[in-house]
């Protein structure tokens, strides 16, 4: 089986003389990153391993194997960081943001499609899914008053949009 790939995080900068580097979360945060050994860098997915890590304000702070002094660790700022999606069991009810993506959205009582989801903005308040269905783009905040249902083997979302969501 081929390894599936998660971006979790950007190496955004150095940390100190000894090589460490600062990583930007692209995932919950530190308590989810904090939990791997290994990760894969950049386009070749090359596997580097954790020798420590660390929160330090909004990033996490890495020392990585065979990394020992700030020159080295230079060529590595600005390449994104991923782990194998097999390496994650989620808890029932629970998915990837990612696999949201291409799932349509319903209404609950009309049935009628908003089209397919094809990115997702993280407002820090909320995410918001925007699809595109029927000649024009929705912006469908992800709260409970909206999100009835997710299925992702079935690839469908089904909402009940609030009064006026979507009038032009």
């Amino acid at each position: 089986m081929s390894k599936e790939y998660l971006e979790v995080g950007k190496l955004v900068g150095h940390h100190g003389i000894k090589g460490e580097l600062k990583i930007l979360y692209m995932c919950d945060g530190y308590d989810f990153i904090q939990e791997f050994d290994e990760f894969y860098l950049g386009k070749s997915k090359e596997k580097i391993f954790v020798e420590t890590i660390r929160e330090n304000k909004n990033t996490a702070v890495a020392k990585f194997k065979g990394i020992s002094r700030r020159e080295e660790s230079e060529k590595f700022i600005g390449e994104k960081i991923y782990i194998d999606k097999q390496d994650i069991s989620l808890e029932e009810g629970r998915y990837f943001v990612k696999d949201v993506i291409g799932c349509e959205v319903f209404d609950v009582d009309s049935e009628e499609s908003y089209g397919e989801i094809l990115d997702i903005i993280q407002t820090g308040a909320n995410d918001v899914y925007i699809s595109k269905g029927n000649g024009r783009e929705y912006l469908i905040p992800v709260i409970e008053k909206v999100i009835i249902d997710i299925n992702i083997a079935e690839k469908k979302v089904i909402i009940k949009p609030l009064e006026g969501l979507f009038d032009v």
